[in-house]
């Protein structure tokens, strides 16, 4: 059921109560009446369902971008990180020893920072 569906309920009922009172029968209206108020009662919950719906959807929202945002920088720094040990591999040191070691390393680096990619 929805909101325009519970609008006609209360509608229906509140012309049928104030027919009833139109003609006397005021047990029949106010039971039209106790059923316009149930109606009443469900349309203003639902809109405040509504309204929390919408204020976490916000709040999701917000926290989206958010985690957008930093992973946008992530990415920046590892681009960053990975250009650094790409320029770093081509400096050599006299010891051949120390430049496998040092190529090993940096290789290790960039196959972990190019997993996060």
């Amino acid at each position: 059921m929805n909101k325009e569906e519970i609008e006609n309920r209360i509608i229906v009922c509140e012309m049928k109560a104030n027919a009833y009172r139109e003609v006397g029968n005021t047990k029949t209206a106010d039971r039209y009446d106790n059923e316009k108020y149930k109606w009443e009662k469900l349309l203003s919950y639902l809109e405040l369902l509504d309204e929390r719906k919408i204020k976490e959807l916000l709040d999701y929202k917000k926290g989206y971008f958010g985690l957008e945002q930093q992973n946008q920088k992530y990415k920046e720094v590892i681009d960053k990180a990975i250009e650094l040990l790409g320029n770093y591999k081509h400096y050599s040191t006299p010891d051949e020893k120390q430049n496998s070691d040092n190529e090993d390393l940096v290789n290790n680096a960039l196959d972990i920072l190019k997993e996060v990619e």
